[in-house]
């Protein structure tokens, strides 16, 4: 996820061929976002636990674009998200307790951080809870609907647009979304077996 918001963020010109590749290479998941978000200019960062909640992760995508801050992976904090973290005044911890411990936040609450956890009962509801917070910070125009369950695929392919345009990711299980679209652009990701067509119409 990380990878694919540095890639969307950072402004390099158009070329006609492939001329180089830059690996973005660490010892592991958190020390790869760390190095990720060693390529950004933030004050704001964001809080997944990269261990059970990929789908936060994907719905925090466009959270991330609205703040132009990285996500950073957890679930006590290592030292290389530590370092990261320290270069922020406010991080979105997305989650419950079970999700993020208490601990984690006494922690950034200790460092003089402002911390501001976003989360719901289910991935669905924390993907509105998000929604909502990015509609707190800038208008939008448009959302993505993906499945939480069998669509989170799709939510990859589409976290790209979500970040650069600061729109949110809606999970829903295919059949029934639970954020007002009223007079939103929707794109629906995936076949009528994915997203019915029901819930299209």
């Amino acid at each position: 996820i990380g990878l694919t918001l540095f890639l969307v963020m950072v402004n390099t010109p158009m070329v006609n061929a492939l001329t180089s590749v830059e690996q973005i290479k660490g010892n592991d998941r958190y020390e790869t976002a760390a190095k990720i978000a060693d390529k950004q200019n933030y004050n704001t960062a964001i809080l997944i636990n990269s261990d059970n909640s990929l789908a936060d992760g994907l719905s925090a995508s466009g959270l991330a674009g609205a703040l132009n801050a990285p996500i950073l992976m957890t679930k006590q904090i290592p030292n290389t998200t530590m370092e990261r973290l320290n270069k922020a005044k406010t991080v979105y911890i997305i989650g419950s307790e079970s999700t993020i411990s208490k601990n984690v936040e006494n922690q950034l609450l200790s460092k003089k951080k402002v911390v501001q956890r976003i989360f719901g009962e289910n991935r669905f509801d924390t993907s509105i809870k998000i929604a909502e917070k990015i509609k707190e910070i800038k208008p939008i125009d448009k959302v993505i609907i993906a499945n939480g369950f069998t669509g989170e695929a799709d939510a990859i392919s589409a976290s790209p647009v979500a970040a650069r345009d600061g729109v949110p990711i809606i999970l829903t299980d295919g059949n029934s979304v639970g954020f007002d679209t009223t007079g939103l652009k929707s794109y629906a990701l995936g076949s009528s077996e994915i997203i019915s067509d029901e819930l299209v119409k």
